[in-house]
Formats: C-alpha cells, structure tokens, sequence
C-alpha cells in the first residue's frame, strides 16, 4: 500500500525546502542583529579603515566576551548557535563535524569589517543558500 504524503514534493525535497526556510529566517535574524535593524542602534561593523577595523574588531571580541559588549556577544552566542542550522541548509547531512559547522558560519560578519564587507558577506551567504538579496544599506545610519 503506498503511503500519503502530505505537501508537495518528496520527502527529501521537503526537507531541503525546510532546511532553506529555516536558514532564511536565521540568516535576516543575524542580519537584524548586527544592523541593529530593529533596535535602531547601528551597524556592529567597526569603521571604514580596514587596518583600522581588523584591531578594533579584536578588542570588540575581547570586550564582548568579558562583558563589555553585550549586544555583539549575542549576535556572536547567535552565530555560534545556528552553525548546524547553517550547515544543514548548505546541505551536510548526517552528524555535522565541527569543520562542517565552522564552515558553515565562516563566511558571515564578525567583528573587524566595514559596512560595505558586511553587506557583500550577507549577500555571498544569501547567494550560496538560494535565498533572496535584501538591501542591507538602507539600515545603515
């Protein structure tokens, strides 16, 4: 007897096709955070100066690991959170190895870069994963 199934497309499409969904939300949550899109705070990126923005972007770490930049620990702790998410939206399966997920995020802001790297990381992360480009500069203030 065959099996019903619901929704449309096989069962390995409808995971591939949840596995997109998901990474799209993940993936405007970060961007959100790290655009302060709905805090209205700013961009967590550090300046316009690469040299510049490399050292600060390590003092930034550091000052948000010991407490001192609570905002850029959560999109940091976030980042760090949806790594297998990512990975399986990029299509690893199976038990996801920590390269894998290091992989998966490695592409995506971190503390040091400009605006302008940061949007272009969005966008080449969005592109890899089939998802949609969203006009990251107009949050930018």
């Amino acid at each position: 007897e065959e099996a019903i199934k619901i929704g449309k497309g096989s069962a390995d499409e409808q995971k591939k096709s949840f596995a997109k969904d998901t990474a799209g939300r993940v993936i405007m949550a970060l961007e959100n955070q790290y655009f302060g899109v709905n805090e209205g705070t700013g961009s967590l990126a550090s300046g316009d100066i690469p040299v510049l923005n490399r050292i600060l972007g390590l003092g930034r770490s550091a000052g948000a690991k010991a407490g001192f930049e609570p905002r850029l620990n959560t999109y940091l702790d976030t980042l760090s959170g949806v790594r297998p998410t990512l990975a399986r939206a990029a299509g690893d399966v199976g038990n996801l190895s920590e390269s894998e997920q290091q992989a998966a995020i490695a592409q995506l802001p971190k503390p040091g870069l400009s605006n302008e790297e940061a949007i272009r990381n969005f966008i080449e992360v969005r592109r890899r994963l089939g998802l949609p480009a969203r006009d990251l500069a107009q949050y930018l203030k």
